[in-house]
C-alpha cells in the first residue's frame, strides 16, 4: 500500500497514524537524514512510515550552512534552494587563522558551491520532499516504546497508535532515544563539540566567515549570512578533560 500524506498549512506534509499501521520501513527521526532516508527508500520502491517527537521545522544550534558536498546529495533528493525563502548563495568564505591572518577563498563560478539556510526553512522543505515522494511523515509522534520480534518491529506511539515495519532506521539524532532503548550505553554521550549560537540583525556582509581562535582549541567560530541583515553567529569547544563547557 503506498501511503497517502496530506498537505498541512502549505508548509509541511502530515500523515496520521491510525492506530496500526503496516509498512517495510519505519524511520524515526524526520530531519536530513531521515527524510534522506525516506526518499530513498520510497525510490526502490518501499513503503514508509516516518515519525517525529518534533513539530515541522526544528532549529539545530550547528546548522544553517551547506558546503558543496551537502548541496550535491541535496540535489540528488530534489532538493533545490528555491524551496527555501531563507536561502542565498554564498561566493566567498573567509577564514582567519589563530595568529590574526584572514585569506578571502573566492568560490568557482558555475553551479552552487555554499549555500546558507536556516535549519528549520531545510528541515520543513525536506519533509515536503520525502513525502511527495511518496512517504508518510508523522510530526509531533514521540515513540513511547519499542518491540523486536522474529517479524520486525514495532513502534508504539501516542495515544496507543503503533507502526509496524519489517525494519527500522533511527535517524533521531546523537543521543537517539531509540538507541537507548534498544541498546542502553554503559556510559553517557556527550559529544566532541559544545556549541552556542545566535542570530543576529544588522550584519552586512555577504560572505561566510571561519573565524579560528587559539583559545578555542580544536573549536572556531562561525559567521553565515541570511540576507536581510540577519546572520547565524556562534562558536563550537572541543570537549575535552579540564576544560569546563557552561557558560
Amino acid at each position: 500500500m503506498t501511503p497517502s500524506p496530506r498537505k498541512l498549512t502549505g508548509e509541511a506534509y502530515l500523515s496520521h497514524v491510525d492506530q496500526t499501521r503496516e509498512v517495510d520501513v519505519a524511520i524515526v527521526g524526520a530531519g536530513p537524514a531521515g527524510c534522506a532516508a525516506a526518499i530513498e527508500a520510497t525510490r526502490a520502491g518501499y513503503t514508509v512510515e516516518v515519525v517525529d517527537k518534533a513539530s515541522a521545522g526544528r532549529d539545530k544550534t550547528c546548522g544553517d550552512g551547506l558546503t558543496t558536498e551537502a548541496l550535491r546529495l541535496l540535489e540528488h533528493l530534489g532538493w533545490q534552494p528555491e524551496q527555501c525563502s531563507t536561502a542565498r548563495q554564498i561566493d566567498t568564505v573567509m577564514v582567519r587563522a589563530p595568529g590574526g591572518r584572514t585569506v578571502a577563498l573566492p568560490l568557482p563560478v558555475g553551479g552552487l558551491q555554499a549555500v546558507t539556510v536556516t535549519r528549520a526553512d531545510l528541515d520543513r522543505s525536506l519533509g515536503e520532499l520525502a513525502a511527495s515522494a511518496g512517504a508518510a511523515v508523522t510530526y509531533d509522534w514521540t515513540v513511547a516504546d519499542v518491540a523486536v520480534t522474529t517479524d520486525g518491529v514495532t513502534l508504539l506511539g501516542p495515544d496507543g497508535d503503533k507502526v509496524t515495519a519489517s525494519i527500522v532506521l533511527a535517524a533521531d539524532g546523537a543521543w537517539s532515544p531509540l538507541r537507548k532503548k534498544l541498546c542502553p550505553p554503559k556510559t553517557p554521550h556527550l559529544g566532541a563539540m559544545h556549541a552556542y549560537r545566535q542570530y543576529v540583525t544588522g550584519f552586512t556582509d555577504d560572505r561566510l566567515w571561519v573565524i579560528f581562535q587559539q583559545d578555542l582549541g580544536a573549536g572556531y567560530v562561525w559567521a553565515f549570512p541570511l540576507g536581510n541583515g540577519i546572520a547565524n553567529i556562534g562558536f563550537g569547544i572541543h570537549r575535552q578533560p579540564g576544560v569546563s563547557t557552561k557558560g
